[in-house]
């Protein structure tokens, strides 16, 4: 495939510095981009200063909250996650954590506990809700009422989300560490992966993959955290990595996207994108679709990296995940006309496009 020169642009270089400076607690402005959650009949939106829930069929609103103005550092920075008991959870930047009932909007119940910002996404399994704190704290609760189970503490801070196995939790810090925890908070292994952990790492085929700022793509085994093996990237990796029959497939901040056996890290093709790729891709059974930050959308076979259709985001930039749900591909916008756009993943089509109105 041909390899098109590409650098980030500056916009990337300055997005990523004021996120750094929102970890930091120095910034009191909205999210970077939209974090997005969905299930079979609403997108749930956390982006600024809300939680907007919109219908797949239309993108229609059917709730917010909080229905009026909201204090100003109650800011959402990740997608939320959703429960088999039908709510909707939140971390925010006022140090609270916020479960929705996802029909309606209701709150269910409000967690206090944090010391600090809650910036990474937090993630549900079964009864328990895993929350990341941006000072290093992992912290446990229970689905039901929200009362803390029990919190661990890293050695830096927790940025991405956790992943969540039937037994074991991974999350990844900033500074360079991924750690391997029970599901009751112990500690079972650390490996430092020599860069920062920004986004989650990936458990596929009983290997667990992470990407790391000026690393390649590493490969660890989740029983012990012993190194497997990488596989090169020419800049940053920003996004998580995304599988499919034993492949692996991820981008870098220099455009390059990669497909690498999960056996052994080979690389198995490749090619170069417009623009830098600082979100998750999408995964069905016969396509990749990935986002760039220049406000591009592609769906590409799986057998040789092809296109088959190619949709810009008018004046808008790219660069959270995308999301597959059903045959709706979503992604979130940052723009000042829209902040979330949904297409016919068959076609690329544009469906709807989503921007509250003000309050």
């Amino acid at each position: 495939m041909p390899r098109l020169p590409h650098r980030p642009s500056r916009w990337l270089w300055l997005l990523l510095a004021l996120a750094a400076l929102v970890l930091a607690g120095c910034s009191s402005t909205g999210a970077p981009w939209p974090g997005i959650a969905a299930d079979s009949e609403r997108a749930y939106v956390a982006f600024g200063q809300g939680v907007y829930a919109v219908h797949l069929t239309n993108g229609e609103e059917a709730w917010r909250f909080p229905v009026e103005k909201p204090a100003r550092d109650q800011l959402f920075y990740a997608a939320p996650a959703l429960t088999d008991s039908g709510l909707v959870i939140a971390g925010s930047y006022d140090h609270k954590v916020y479960a929705l009932h996802a029909d309606s909007g209701d709150l269910a119940w409000t967690f206090e506990g944090a010391q600090e910002q809650i910036i990474g996404a937090p993630v549900a399994s079964g009864d328990v809700v895993f929350v990341p704190v941006a000072d290093g704290t992992l912290i446990a609760l229970s689905v039901l009422d929200g009362t803390e189970l029990w919190s661990f503490h890293a050695d830096g801070a927790l940025w991405s989300d956790p992943v969540v196995s039937d037994d074991r939790i991974f999350i990844g810090t900033l500074t360079h560490k991924v750690y391997a925890l029970s599901r009751q908070g112990d500690v079972l292994w650390t490996h430092d992966v020599g860069g920062a952990v920004a986004e989650a790492p990936s458990l596929v085929d009983g290997t667990l993959l992470v990407g790391a700022l000026g690393r390649p793509l590493l490969a660890l085994d989740p029983a012990t955290g012993n190194e497997r093996w990488t596989a090169p990237s020419d800049r940053w990796i920003w996004a998580s990595a995304v599988s499919g029959d034993g492949t692996a497939y991820f981008g870098d901040l220099g455009g390059r996207l990669a497909a690498a056996s999960v056996r052994d890290g080979s690389i198995v093709d490749e090619t170069r994108l417009d623009g830098a790729i600082t979100g998750r891709p999408a995964l069905n059974s016969t396509h990749l679709f990935v986002a760039t930050e220049v406000g591009t959308v592609r769906a590409l076979r799986l057998t040789d990296f092809s296109s088959e259709w190619t949709q810009p985001v008018p004046s808008g930039k790219l660069y959270g995940p995308l999301l597959l749900q059903g045959d709706l591909l979503i992604v979130g916008v940052v723009s000042r006309e829209t902040d979330v756009a949904a297409f016919d993943a068959s076609s690329g089509q544009l469906r709807w496009s989503y921007k509250p109105a003000s309050r």
